[in-house]
């Protein structure tokens, strides 16, 4: 989102015909600055999701631990633990 508020206010500073003229002269700064806005909108995402998460986790209840069972084998092979 920064990225995309950084180019508009580029367009507002310097107006759409240097953005224009500026992709004019290297076609390829297009694909560059495309490039660069999906990448941060991703990241921005990521970060959302990140914080809602926490917070999310911060209000749940932790569950009561459980108690250690032991489980005990029978059958033939419990004489041979036992030794």
């Amino acid at each position: 989102m920064l990225t995309s508020l950084q180019i508009f206010n580029a367009i507002e500073e310097y107006g759409d015909e240097a953005l224009r003229k500026a992709l004019h002269v290297n076609p390829s700064n297009y694909f560059t600055m495309l490039n660069t806005l999906c990448n941060m909108t991703n990241s921005a995402l990521k970060l959302e999701h990140h914080r809602t998460a926490l917070e999310s986790a911060a209000t749940e209840v932790p569950a009561a631990p459980r108690p250690a069972t032991t489980q005990i084998k029978s059958g033939r092979n419990s004489d041979r633990l036992q030794e």
